[in-house]
């Protein structure tokens, strides 16, 4: 079901629930937010590229390895536990059909629960995942749990800005986690603190203390309507939420499958010169998920489906060619830059080869990330579900095959064979869904209007 009549179409000013909002194609708007989105982007990669270098550095590939175990399961459990409310908040926000106050408010409780399960779960898995490493090394990963409830408050809490076109602010929450990572590995770097436990125990202190604050400046910057908890809007909020949360599994799998296969059965060493290359190149990948995060809202705004169609396959082919230009130049610089002193250092050239394969991709990764909103935005949130299963089940054969005989670099082209499946499977899902007698799966109707007396 489409949209009432009522409601507009993307090219006219509509008014839902106190918001007032332009064409969402109006090019000096998407130009304004798009370069806002990117600029934080090449900020996020900044940060991760300096504290990835300093991290390396300081800790040498040994500890380094240290580090990514016990960071690797509880950020993983961390996205499971936000039950994919980011998401939801962000297309129901967009479509402007229901009180604002009230999605956040239910979103925040159904965020709750999940978390608690998440960490219930971390509590039985950390021990077993760790299993035959210092127990200090799995006390810090039991800590580190907190992560989860710190990483899903800074990222829910806020989340309606993004549905309401507050590119800056949104924007600016996405830099807290980095930016308090970075001060504290500048600080240990500082100090010459090499231990991996205490480095991982403090950020996940410090970025809770930071996320409860921000939660509660977020909901007080609610003006449409008092963020209360409503048990009617459970529904569509998890029918569009719990697909995103699967897709999310299947996607960090595909991310970490291969860092925590290797976590069991390669060196501490071996882990530390994988974990480096994949920091390297990241920074791809999060400038394409800068271009990417602005496609949902921005699809899911638009009222006729013929416009919507245009506009994804115009930003999905602009994504298309930022992800070849930026692959295109680190290929280029990563044996120049990759050894220098001023960055990872010779210790780490054994990763150079890995690092150029991950360089491609972490560009397949982000348009991806690209596609995959651009389909949320469309309504069809169990597609890139069905994908990122494809590709993790392709990860999973490639690392069984390549992983023993070539090591590290099996498991960078069995990511890479991974990142590719998920493209074709997208794109391939997108096309036939273009047409709806085609369509695997119908457009997810969010936007039949809840009916509250408090409201026109």
């Amino acid at each position: 079901m489409r949209p009432p009549a009522e409601f507009g179409s993307g090219a006219t000013a509509t008014v839902h629930y106190g918001l007032v909002t332009a064409s969402p194609t109006a090019p000096g708007r998407l130009r304004t937010t798009f370069v806002v989105s990117i600029g934080t982007a090449a900020s996020l990669a900044a940060l991760g590229f300096v504290s990835s270098a300093l991290v390396a550095r300081l800790l040498q590939p040994e500890q380094r390895g240290t580090l990514a175990a016990i960071q690797v399961l509880p950020g993983f459990l961390a996205t499971l536990g936000m039950v994919g409310q980011v998401e939801a908040v962000t297309f129901f926000g967009a479509r402007g059909t229901m009180p604002l106050g009230d999605i956040q408010g239910t979103s925040m409780r159904i965020f709750r629960v999940g978390c608690l399960v998440a960490m219930a779960v971390g509590a039985c898995l950390v021990p077993l995942v760790l299993h035959g490493r210092p127990s200090a090394v799995i006390v810090a990963g039991l800590v580190y749990l907190l992560v989860c409830p710190a990483l899903g408050m800074i990222a829910v809490g806020p989340a309606w800005l993004r549905a309401r076109h507050r590119t800056t602010a949104w924007n600016l929450t996405r830099l807290i986690a980095p930016v308090a990572w970075t001060a504290l590995v500048v600080a240990a770097w500082a100090r010459g603190d090499r231990s991996p436990t205490r480095l991982a125990i403090s950020f996940a202190v410090v970025l809770l203390v930071l996320a409860i604050p921000l939660v509660i400046w977020s909901h007080r910057s609610i003006v449409d309507s008092p963020v209360t908890f409503r048990g009617d809007l459970r529904r569509p909020l998890l029918r569009f939420g719990l697909p995103a949360m699967a897709t999310a599994a299947p996607q960090l799998l595909n991310l970490r499958l291969d860092q925590t296969v290797m976590a069991g059965f390669l060196s501490n060493k071996q882990l530390g010169y994988y974990v480096t290359a994949v920091g390297w190149s990241t920074s791809i990948s999060l400038l394409l998920n800068g271009f990417g995060f602005v496609l949902l809202p921005v699809i899911a705004r638009v009222r006729e489906v013929g416009e919507q169609r245009r506009v994804f396959k115009s930003l999905v082919l602009r994504g298309a060619a930022l992800s070849f230009g930026l692959v295109t130049i680190a290929l280029l610089i990563t044996p120049l830059v990759f050894p220098s002193r001023f960055v990872f250092g010779e210790s780490y050239r054994p990763a150079i080869p890995s690092a150029m394969v991950l360089i491609v991709g972490g560009g397949v990764l982000g348009f991806n990330q690209i596609v995959s909103e651009g389909v949320r935005g469309l309504g069809y949130p169990t597609l890139a579900l069905r994908s990122e299963l494809g590709g993790l089940l392709v990860t999973a054969v490639g690392l069984a095959a390549l992983l023993p005989p070539f090591g590290i670099l099996g498991a960078a082209y069995a990511s890479v064979l991974g990142y590719s499946a998920v493209s074709a499977f997208l794109l391939i899902g997108a096309w036939r869904s273009d047409g709806r007698s085609n369509a695997h799966d119908e457009p997810l109707d969010p936007i039949e209007p809840v009916t509250d007396e408090r409201w026109p």
